[in-house]
C-alpha cells in the first residue's frame, strides 16, 4: 500500500497529481469544496475508484483548512474496491438509502465500508438502515457531508458531485484492514433523566417537565443566551435506555420559546435515558487522544507498513475550540509519530461509525478516527 496527497488551494496545487498511481486498485479519497479541482482529479485518475464529500474544514496532518479541497491518493496491494452510488431524495428517504448502499456494497468477501451521506439527511434513520443489511457486522465509517455556510452539501465520484446521492466504498479480500474509534471528550454535568416527551429529533419534555427548564436548572439567567451557548451543552443520550459508556452525543441547534422544545442534531428516543454534558477544549482534545491510542493498541503495526488516518471531526468540536482545533490534530499526530502515517480527514455535520459490537450509529460532538492499512 503507498499513500500520497496533494492539496488544492487559491487556485492551484501543492504539487502535480501522482498521476501515475493511477489503477483498479487505488482509491482517490476527496474532501472538499472547489468543483473544479474534483473533475480534474477524475480526468487524471481514469481507472481509481473516486470518492469524498464537502466539508465544514478540510483536515490534513496537524493543520485544518477551508474551501480547498484535499486529496489523498492511495494505491492497495491485494485488495479490491467498490463504489457505490445511491439516489437522495428527501429525509424520509434516509433508511432505506442506508439499507440500499450497504446491500449494494455486500459480498462474501468484504472487509469494511467507507459511506458519506448528504449532510441534512436524518443520520440515525441512515445508520440503521446500515445495520438492518449488516447482519455480519462489518465495519463501516464514515460521516455526514458538511459545508461552512451551513445551506448545501454534495458527494462525490468520478462523475462530479453529487447533492442528491449518499455514497460507499467497499473494501474486498484478506489483505484489508479498517478500523474506527469513536470518543468525544465531553464532560456530563448532571444525574441521569428520562425522555418522557420527543419527537424525533424534537425533545418536548424531561422528566415531565419542558426541555427547555432542563436547561434552565444548569444554565441559570445564562439561559437568556441559550442559542449562543447551545453547542456548548449537548446530551448524551442512551442507545438502550441505559446511560452507559457506549452512549451517543446529541448537539442542540435550534430553540422554540413558544413550547419550549430544542431540537437536536440527532434524534431523542422518547423513553430513552439522557444526561446534561459540557463541551470544554481540554476534554475534547482528551477524547481525540483516546480515540487515537484505542486504535494504535488494536492494530498490528508493522515499520514496513503505510498506514491512512482519516478524521471525521463534528463542526461543533471546531467551534467550540475555536483557535485551538489544532490541538485534537495535534494530539492524533502524537500517537502516530511515523512518517508512515498519513492523516487526512474533515469536519461534518455527523460522524458515523461502527461500535465494539459491530452496531452503526451517528455520532455529534465525537471526534470519528478511521483507520485504513493493508497486512
Amino acid at each position: 500500500m503507498k499513500v500520497q496527497t496533494v492539496n488544492f488551494a487559491d487556485g492551484r496545487w501543492s504539487k502535480p497529481l501522482p498521476k501515475d498511481m493511477d489503477s483498479d486498485q487505488t482509491m482517490v479519497l476527496l474532501f472538499g469544496n472547489p468543483e473544479d479541482a474534483v473533475k480534474e482529479v477524475a480526468k487524471s485518475f481514469p481507472k481509481s475508484q473516486i470518492i469524498g464529500c464537502s466539508t465544514a474544514g478540510e483536515i490534513h496532518d496537524t493543520n485544518q483548512y477551508l474551501n480547498t479541497l484535499t486529496v489523498t491518493i492511495c494505491r492497495l496491494d491485494r485488495t479490491r474496491m467498490k463504489v457505490i452510488r445511491i439516489p437522495y431524495k428527501d429525509y424520509e428517504q434516509s433508511f432505506q438509502c442506508g439499507e440500499q448502499l450497504y446491500k449494494g456494497l455486500d459480498a462474501k468477501d468484504l472487509r469494511g465500508a467507507l459511506v458519506f451521506g448528504n449532510g441534512f439527511m436524518n443520520g440515525d434513520q441512515f445508520s440503521r438502515g446500515i445495520n438492518k443489511a449488516n447482519a455480519r457486522k462489518i465495519v463501516v465509517a464514515g460521516g455526514l457531508a458538511g459545508d461552512p455556510m451551513i445551506k448545501d452539501t454534495w458527494v462525490i465520484d468520478r462523475h462530479g458531485i453529487h447533492r442528491d446521492a449518499v455514497i460507499g466504498l467497499g473494501f474486498y479480500g484478506e489483505g484489508i484492514e479498517l478500523m474506527v474509534s469513536s470518543h468525544a471528550g465531553v464532560t456530563p454535568i448532571g444525574v441521569e433523566r428520562t425522555v418522557t416527551k420527543a419527537v424525533r429529533n424534537t425533545l418536548y419534555e424531561v422528566d415531565g417537565k419542558p426541555a427547555l427548564t432542563f436547561y434552565e436548572e444548569f444554565l441559570g439567567e445564562k439561559i437568556k443566551r441559550i442559542d449562543q451557548l447551545a453547542i456548548q451543552y449537548p446530551i448524551a443520550v442512551s442507545k438502550d435506555y441505559r446511560i452507559k459508556d457506549d452512549e451517543l452525543i446529541r448537539t442542540p441547534f435550534g430553540v422554540n420559546l413558544q413550547d419550549k422544545s430544542i431540537t437536536y442534531t440527532g434524534e431523542v428516543p422518547e423513553g430513552s435515558k439522557i444526561r446534561m454534558m459540557m463541551a470544554i477544549t481540554d476534554n475534547l482534545v482528551d477524547g481525540s487522544e483516546k480515540a487515537a491510542k484505542q486504535l494504535f493498541d488494536l492494530h498490528k503495526k508493522s515499520d514496513n507498513n503505510e498506514y491512512l488516518l482519516i478524521p471525521v471531526s463534528c463542526l461543533t468540536r471546531k467551534l467550540v475550540m475555536g483557535e485551538f482545533v489544532d490541538d485534537e490534530l495535534e494530539s492524533i499526530r502524537d500517537q502516530f509519530k511515523s512518517q508512515k502515517y498519513v492523516v487526512n480527514g474533515f469536519y461534518s455535520f455527523g460522524e458515523i461509525a461502527t461500535d465494539s459490537a459491530g452496531v452503526c450509529s451517528l455520532h455529534n460532538q465525537t471526534m470519528n478516527l478511521i483507520m485504513l492499512y493493508e497486512k
